[in-house]
C-alpha cells in the first residue's frame, strides 16, 4: 500500500500545559467567571497555536482544589480534543488543601504518570490560581519541598496569579521560585490581559527553546525561566508605566464646543487601540534576535517617527484622531486617503496609520512632524499599517499578510499615502541584515517584526545614558543589600529629574556593596516614593553616576505627558520643587559605575534624552513643543494626624488638604499606614482621595472603625 495514500502520523513530543485552579469560596463572584473566559480564550489561541507546529504536540491537563483536589483530566488530552467547560464553586469545610495540591502535582509530574510519552515529553508549562491564605505548616513545607526536588517541576515554566488580597503570595511565590513570575492581580481587567501575555509568552518559549547538546536538561530549564522573567517583567512595565501618579485631566466644555466634531467611538477605539498595541510589543534589541525571536518566516516593516493616527471612513468622510482620540486637521495626506477609499468602494473601514514627514531629503524625526503640522502639512505623509474593521467586521484574527495585502489594494499607489515599508525574511541572518540596513545605515527609528506565532516584536537601537542615583530601596529577601536604585538627570536649570528606577544588572555581590556605600549617602528628605514591593527610597547624596542601557523611552501615557518630579540638593538636603513633563524608560539595565563621571550638568544632563526624544503636549489646534519648565506646586495642608499603638504595632492616620486641585490632584486625601512586626503583611498602606471635605473626615472615621480596638491606645 502505498504510504501516500495511507500516510502514518509521525510521532511528537509533547507539552503538557497544566491549569491548577482554586475553586473554593474564596473564588466567589466574578472571579472564577474572569478565569473561565480567560481559560476558554487561551484555550483556543493554543488550538490556534498547536495547529501551526509540526514539532511538538500540545496536550491540556488541569486540577481543580478547595478543600480536596480532583483532576478534571484523568489523562493529558490533545489540546485539539479539548474543550473548556465553565468551571464553578465547590463547597467544602473552607480549609484549603495546599498540602494535597502540591502532592498531587508531584505525582503526576512522572514519567509513571502525566508525564509518559512513546516520543518523549518536553518540559511542562503550570499555570496556577489561587484567591486564599494558607499560613505554611510543617506539612505543606514538606511537600513544597518534594516538589522542587522533582526534575519535571523544576525544568517547567511556572506561572501564579494570586487573585486578590487574601492570596497567598508568598507561598506562590516560593513554588513559582522567582517572585515576578506570581502576579498579584487585582481585578478582573488585569486577569484577563495576564493571562493572556504570561500564556502566549510560555507557549512560544515552551516550543522553541529546545535543549542544545551541550547543555543538560536543568541548565536549559534555568535559561527558559529566567527569559521568561525578563520578558514578562519589560511587558508588564510597559503595560504599567510609568508607576508616578499622573493627575487627572480637567476638560472645559467651553473649549470643546469650539472643537472639530469626530464620533465618540473613533476617539475611544484610538485610545484602546493606543493601550492595546503597548502591551501586545515586546520590546528588543538587536542582541537578543538569536535567542529571543521565534518563529520561520518573518513580516518585518518599518516603524517610523511619528504620530499615530487612528482612522474612520463611514463611506463619505473620512476622521482622522490621535492617539488621545484628539482631531487632526484635513491634511492633504489624509485627504488623499479619502479618496482613494471613495474609489474603492468600501463602505466603512477603521485603520491605524504612521503621521510622519516626507523623508525625500533624509531620515525624519518626531519633532520634523510636530513642527509640520502647523507650518508645513502638505510635507506630511501617512503609512497605513494596520486594519482594525472592514465593513463593521473585526480584522482582529486576520494574519498580517492578508491585512497588508488588504491595505496595500486600497492605498498601494499613492504618493502622500501608501502602506508601511515592508520585507519578508526566511531567517535571523536575514532579520539582522536588514537591521543594520534599515535602522544602522538609513536611520529608521527601529522594525516591527511579526511571525506565525502570536508575538509582535519592536526592535530599536538600545540607547546609553549617564545618570545620577538619588535613591535606593533596600531588598527584602537578603538583608543588607540594595533592590532598586532611582535615577535622575539634571535639566537647564540645574534641578534633577527623576527618569525611572530599575536594579537590573547587579549581582549579588555588587548588591551588597552598594548597600554598605549608599547607606553612608543617606540625606534628609520631603520626597517620598516607594519601590513595586511597596518600600520607601532612601534618598542620597546625587554623587554616584551609572550607565543605564535603555530598551526604549516613552514620554506619554493614555491620560497624557507622563510627569517627572523635580528635585533640589542643597546642604545635604533633597527638596521636591515640583513637575515638569518628562519620560519613563523601559527595559533598562545597568551596565557600570562611571568612578570618571560626576553630578556636573554637562555629565548628567537631560539633553543625552531630549535630542533624541523630545516633549510635546497638545493644543486645541496644533501640537507644539514644551519645555520642562516647571510650575511652583502649593505645599499641602495637614487637617489630621493620630498614632495608635498596642506597644508593638503602630497604627497612623494621616488627613491632609492638597492645595493642588489646579493641577488636577484631588482636593483631600487620607492615608492608613499599620505596621504589625512578625506578621506576614507586617506594612500596609491605604489610601482614600475626595473634593470634598466632608466626605474625607467620613473615610477617615471608617478607617478607625474598621482598625481599632479597645487593645489600641492613642498617643
Amino acid at each position: 500500500m502505498s504510504l501516500l495514500t495511507n500516510p502514518e502520523r509521525i510521532p511528537r513530543k509533547s507539552i503538557t500545559f497544566f491549569f491548577v485552579v482554586e475553586t473554593s469560596s474564596f473564588m466567589q463572584n466574578t472571579k472564577l467567571q474572569t478565569i473561565n473566559t480567560a481559560m476558554e480564550n487561551y484555550i483556543s489561541l493554543l488550538q490556534y497555536y498547536a495547529a501551526s507546529i509540526t514539532d511538538a504536540e500540545i496536550k491540556i491537563a488541569l486540577m481543580v482544589f478547595s478543600d480536596k483536589t480532583q483532576w478534571i483530566t484523568d489523562n493529558p488530552v490533545p489540546v485539539d480534543q479539548y474543550v473548556w467547560s465553565p468551571l464553578t464553586k465547590t463547597d467544602g469545610n473552607g480549609i484549603i488543601s495546599f498540602t494535597h495540591v502540591f502532592n498531587e502535582l508531584n505525582h503526576k509530574l512522572s514519567k509513571n504518570a502525566f508525564m509518559s510519552s512513546i516520543p518523549g515529553a518536553l518540559p511542562p508549562v503550570i499555570i496556577f490560581f489561587s484567591s486564599s491564605p494558607c499560613p505554611m505548616n510543617t506539612d505543606l513545607d514538606e511537600s513544597l519541598t518534594r516538589l522542587s526536588g522533582n526534575n519535571w517541576d523544576k525544568n517547567a515554566l511556572k506561572v501564579a496569579f494570586a487573585i486578590g488580597k487574601t492570596a497567598e503570595k508568598k507561598l506562590l511565590e516560593r513554588w513559582t521560585v522567582y517572585p515576578s513570575l506570581t502576579l498579584q492581580v487585582k481585578n478582573p481587567q488585569s486577569l484577563l490581559e495576564y493571562v493572556n501575555v504570561t500564556g502566549r509568552l510560555c507557549m512560544q518559549i515552551a516550543v522553541n527553546s529546545g535543549i542544545s547538546g551541550t547543555e543538560t536538561t536543568e541548565v536549559n530549564g534555568i535559561k527558559r525561566r529566567t527569559m521568561l522573567k525578563k520578558v514578562l517583567e519589560e511587558i508588564l512595565l510597559q503595560c504599567d508605566a510609568p508607576e508616578i501618579v499622573s493627575p487627572v485631566t480637567i476638560i472645559d466644555d467651553k473649549k470643546l464646543s469650539n472643537a472639530t466634531p469626530i464620533p465618540n467611538d473613533i476617539s475611544s477605539t484610538a485610545i484602546e487601540y493606543k493601550n492595546s498595541i503597548s502591551k501586545e510589543f515586546v520590546s528588543l534589541n538587536p542582541s537578543h534576535i538569536d535567542e529571543r525571536i521565534g518563529g520561520k518566516e518573518f513580516f518585518i516593516t518599518r516603524k517610523y517617527d511619528g504620530e499615530l493616527a487612528v482612522l474612520s471612513w463611514n463611506g463619505n468622510s473620512l476622521v482622522s484622531v490621535n492617539s488621545s482620540g484628539k482631531p487632526f486637521k484635513d491634511f492633504l495626506c489624509i485627504k488623499e486617503a479619502a479618496s482613494l477609499l471613495k474609489r474603492s468602494g468600501v463602505k466603512t473601514l477603521v485603520f491605524a496609520a504612521e503621521l510622519y514627514c516626507d523623508e525625500s531629503k533624509g531620515r525624519k524625526r518626531v519633532s520634523d512632524c510636530i513642527n509640520a503640522i502647523s507650518q508645513d502639512p502638505d510635507s506630511l505623509r501617512l503609512a497605513p499599517f494596520n486594519l482594525l474593521s472592514i465593513n463593521e467586521k473585526s480584522c482582529k484574527n486576520k494574519g498580517y499578510e492578508e491585512i497588508y495585502k488588504q491595505l496595500s489594494g486600497f492605498f498601494g499607489k499613492s504618493e502622500y499615502c501608501r502602506p508601511v515599508k515592508h520585507i519578508k525574511a526566511g531567517s535571523k541572518t536575514e532579520i539582522k541584515n536588514i537591521f543594520s540596513q534599515w535602522v544602522e545605515k538609513e536611520g529608521s527609528e527601529g522594525l516591527i517584526i511579526r511571525s506565525e506565532l502570536p508575538v509582535v516584536y519592536k526592535l530599536k537601537p538600545r540607547v546609553t545614558v549617564d545618570a545620577a542615583v538619588v535613591g535606593f530601596s533596600e531588598s527584602s529577601d537578603v538583608k543588607g543589600q540594595v533592590r532598586t536604585l532611582l535615577y535622575a538627570l539634571r535639566n537647564d536649570e540645574g534641578k534633577y529629574q527623576i527618569i525611572g528606577r530599575t536594579g537590573n544588572g547587579l549581582s549579588s555581590e555588587q548588591k551588597t556593596e552598594l548597600y554598605s556605600r549608599l547607606m553612608q549617602m543617606k540625606v534628609s528628605s520631603n520626597y517620598l516614593e516607594i519601590d513595586s514591593n511597596r518600600l520607601a527610597f532612601h534618598m542620597i547624596r546625587p554623587e554616584l553616576i551609572i550607565e543605564l542601557s535603555i530598551g526604549d523611552i516613552i514620554t506619554e501615557i493614555v491620560s497624557g505627558n507622563i510627569r517627572n518630579p523635580l528635585l533640589e540638593y542643597d546642604n545635604n538636603s533633597i527638596k521636591q520643587t515640583g513637575y515638569c513633563a518628562g519620560y519613563s524608560f523601559i527595559s533598562a539595565v545597568i551596565e557600570r559605575l562611571r568612578e570618571d563621571k560626576s553630578n556636573n550638568i554637562n555629565h548628567i544632563s537631560i539633553g543625552q534624552i531630549s535630542v533624541r526624544t523630545p516633549i510635546y503636549t497638545e493644543t486645541k489646534t496644533s501640537t507644539v513643543q514644551q519645555s520642562c519648565t516647571c510650575k511652583k506646586i502649593p505645599e499641602s495642608q495637614l487637617m489630621r494626624r493620630d498614632v495608635w499603638t498596642n506597644g508593638i504595632s503602630v497604627q497612623k492616620l494621616l488627613v491632609w488638604k492638597t492645595n493642588k486641585e489646579q493641577f488636577g490632584f484631588p482636593g483631600f486625601c487620607a492615608s492608613w499606614t499599620s505596621f504589625k512586626p512578625g506578621t506576614q503583611d507586617q506594612f500596609k498602606v491605604d489610601m482614600r482621595i475626595s473634593s470634598s471635605e466632608t466626605q474625607i473626615r467620613q473615610l477617615s472615621e471608617q478607617f478607625i472603625q474598621k482598625n481599632i480596638s479597645s487593645t489600641w491606645i492613642k498617643e
